[in-house]
């Protein structure tokens, strides 16, 4: 009975120092170069939303996620800003919400909720009071 009794503890403890196999931080997920797709607008009376694409407004746009949470934005590979970003989440929500330093630069990127398609598409979920926006965007390295 004491061998059943060990066995049983041993096992507890093994267990419980093993550690849990955490979701991947964010923030490694984001490092890297991203080109814009497209982005969607759209409040309440209109009947298609608007998309805006680099060939709609001749403006390729792409993004670099570095460490230490910073960001670098070009227009037609002319950088055009170079800011801080945060990333935080709201307690029980899993959701990580994307939130700029500044946002003089248009077209610019959006804030709001991220998710990502696989491991090369990236979506931005923006928008405010009853409009809804979101940005399209694929990884480039």
């Amino acid at each position: 009975m004491k061998i059943y009794f060990l066995l049983l503890f041993f096992c507890a403890v093994t267990k419980s120092c093993t550690p849990e196999k955490q979701p991947p931080e964010p923030t490694l997920e984001l490092t890297g170069r991203w080109t814009w797709v497209e982005s969607r607008f759209q409040t309440r009376g209109m009947p298609q939303p608007s998309i805006t694409t680099p060939d709609s407004t001749g403006i390729a746009m792409e993004v670099e996620f570095l460490a230490g949470q910073k960001l670098k934005l070009y227009h037609n590979n002319t950088l055009v800003n170079s800011q801080s970003y945060e990333l935080w989440q709201t307690p029980g929500n899993p959701a990580y919400i994307l939130e700029l330093g500044t946002r003089t630069i248009q077209p610019n990127l959006e804030e709001g909720p991220i998710y990502f398609t696989g491991d090369s598409i990236l979506h931005i979920a923006g928008g405010y009071n009853d409009a809804g926006a979101g940005q399209t965007w694929r990884r480039i390295k």
